[in-house]
C-alpha cells in the first residue's frame, strides 16, 4: 500500500507574514491607453507616473493641482499692508512744509515720514505714528498726541507749547532744544538722561488737561 499523501497548506505570500504590502510598478503599455492618459505613444513614463510605479496624472489634473496650490498661498499668506501698521496716512511720502492745522489726523501714520517744518497747531494726532519721522522744526501747539508713537524720531526744535502726550512712546526719540512749554507728559515712560533734560526746562500747566507739567514729568 503505498503511503498516503499529506495535503500542504498553500505557502503564505512573504508580504502576508511579514505585514509587507509590495507594490509592483505599473506602466501604461498600449497606444490607447497612452493617448488616454495624455501620453504620446512610446513617451518616457517617469517623473511622477514612471520608476516610481505611479500610473501618470493627466495633464489637466497637475493644472488643477497647481493653480489650488497657488490659491491656498494667496488666501493662506496674510496681506502685506503698504504702510507700517496697516494704518492710513502719508507713509514715507516727503511732507516737509506743510500746513496740518487743525485736521483730524487720528491713528494716521507718518512712519520713517521727511516732515521738516510742518505746521500740526491744533491737530488731532491721538494714536498716531511718527515712528522714525525726521520732524526737525515742526511745531505741535496745542496738538493732541496722546498714545502716538514718536519712537526713534527726530523731533530736534521742534514746538511742543501746551502739547498733550499723555501715554505716548518716545524710546529713542531725540528732543534737543524742543520747546516743552504747557505740556502733559502723563504716563510717558522716560529715560533718566530724557527725564532729567526735560525737567532743566519744564514749566506750566497744561491748558487742557490742567496737569502742571513738571508733575507730569515726575521732576
Amino acid at each position: 500500500m503505498g503511503k498516503m499523501a499529506v495535503p500542504q497548506a498553500p505557502a503564505r505570500p512573504l508580504e502576508a507574514v511579514r505585514g509587507i504590502r509590495r507594490v509592483t510598478p505599473r506602466r501604461i503599455t498600449t497606444r490607447r491607453a497612452q493617448v488616454a492618459h495624455g501620453l504620446r505613444p512610446g513617451e518616457d513614463q517617469g517623473g511622477w507616473g514612471g520608476a516610481t510605479g505611479c500610473t501618470p496624472m493627466h495633464p489637466g489634473t497637475k493644472v488643477a493641482l497647481v493653480a489650488a496650490a497657488a490659491a491656498t498661498v494667496l488666501v493662506g499668506s496674510p496681506a502685506v499692508n503698504a504702510v507700517s501698521g496697516g494704518k492710513t496716512g502719508t507713509g514715507s511720502v516727503p511732507i516737509s512744509g506743510q500746513d496740518f492745522s487743525g485736521q483730524d489726523l487720528n491713528q494716521q501714520d507718518f512712519t520713517k515720514t521727511i516732515m521738516k517744518q510742518c505746521n500740526f497747531d491744533g491737530a488731532n494726532l491721538r494714536g498716531a505714528s511718527m515712528f522714525a519721522s525726521y520732524a526737525e522744526g515742526s511745531t505741535f501747539r496745542g496738538a493732541d498726541l496722546s498714545f502716538a508713537d514718536l519712537e526713534q524720531g527726530n523731533f530736534e526744535d521742534a514746538d511742543f507749547t501746551d502739547a498733550v502726550l499723555e501715554g505716548s512712546q518716545i524710546t529713542a526719540a531725540r528732543f534737543e532744544r524742543a520747546i516743552i512749554d504747557n505740556t502733559d507728559w502723563t504716563d510717558v515712560i522716560l529715560r533718566r538722561d530724557v527725564q532729567e533734560n526735560f525737567c532743566r526746562v519744564a514749566k506750566g500747566t497744561n491748558p487742557k488737561t490742567g496737569v502742571p507739567t513738571r508733575e507730569s514729568l515726575g521732576c
